[in-house]
């Protein structure tokens, strides 16, 4: 395992050597695995939370943020960011503290 800083321009090795350009190998398994809809990309483990959520929501009934923590496992801020890239799919009823989500 080599140890590298990496300086403004570069790296710098263990050893005090200066490695311009050189690329650090790294396992096939650290990158995240995007896909592409319209203008942004979306990992599919975020693509698989929007299929999750569409499966469970009903027509014409209405969603609280908490029910989609709840059933997404996840923090009430990043249920919010995942129910925005669903914008198209969803309609936002109320504001603020009474924000409800519906099924367009």
């Amino acid at each position: 395992m080599s140890m590298l800083r990496y300086g403004q321009y570069g790296q710098v090795g263990a050893d005090g050597v200066w490695r311009d350009g050189e690329t650090v190998s790294k396992k096939n398994g650290d990158k995240k695995a995007a896909i592409k809809s319209g203008d942004k990309k979306v990992t599919k483990k975020t693509q698989m939370q929007y299929d999750k959520i569409l499966a469970f929501m009903e027509e014409g009934k209405e969603y609280s943020i908490w029910d989609f923590c709840e059933l997404l496992n996840l923090k009430e801020s990043r249920t919010k960011v995942i129910l925005q890239g669903l914008s198209d799919d969803i309609e936002i009823v109320g504001s603020n503290r009474v924000r409800r989500y519906k099924k367009k």
